[in-house]
């Protein structure tokens, strides 16, 4: 950490190691905007390693980390984090947060863009964005173990997976219709989708 830095986000990994974001404040009257550095460390302040820097993971250059998908409670040594890479998309991985070891468990079906998971912390849902025709592109899987499949969004917005079924069969999204938002469902098996909430002048964001 640099002197112009504090402590932001705190998540504990055990009942003896946690993660902590830091932020700072670019000038006097600014509220703390987060550096993107995540760090690991022990209660008492020993073991410290960067997680992530901006645009770089220590030791892995040219890579760069999104976010904590999930610290395994049930795991004292390992947490998921989705990563970025110069010619490659995201990747889920798993990171030992002693020893800094990286393990790839997923890959992004797409050269750019994100993933979603599911509540399994399986990708479900990929999306990247065509800058030469300026529209998203979409991937699914179907089942969790199975292949990524393409499909095309009928709304006018990007759509954002919020949640899938407990059975696996549908799948709730936020998505942007003539300019507002509401939630739609899809139909895993067949890629049909419905308004669940939806109005014209009321988007659901702000209920």
């Amino acid at each position: 950490m640099t002197p112009d830095e504090s402590v932001g986000a705190i998540r504990w990994v055990s009942d003896k190691r946690l993660l902590f974001s830091t932020q700072t404040a670019y000038g006097t009257l600014a509220s703390p905007s987060p550096t993107g550095k995540i760090f690991a460390v022990n209660y008492d302040g020993s073991k410290q390693f960067v997680v992530q820097a901006p645009g770089q993971v220590t030791g892995r250059s040219g890579f760069s980390l999104n976010g904590v998908v999930d610290v395994l409670p049930d795991d004292d040594k390992h947490i998921l984090v989705m990563t970025n890479g110069q010619g490659r998309g995201q990747q889920l991985e798993m990171v030992n947060v002693y020893r800094q070891r990286w393990r790839v468990l997923e890959k992004s079906p797409f050269d750019g863009g994100g993933m979603y998971t599911d509540e399994n912390n399986v990708p479900r849902f990929a999306f990247k964005l065509d800058s030469k025709t300026n529209t998203t592109q979409y991937a699914y899987r179907p089942v969790a173990e199975g292949d990524w499949v393409d499909f095309e969004s009928p709304f006018k917005g990007d759509i954002t997976p919020l949640k899938i079924s407990a059975d696996g069969k549908d799948a709730l999204m936020s998505a942007s219709d003539a300019g507002t938002f509401g939630i739609i469902r899809m139909d895993m098996d067949t890629r049909e989708f419905e308004h669940v909430l939806y109005h014209k002048r009321v988007p659901a964001n702000s209920i």
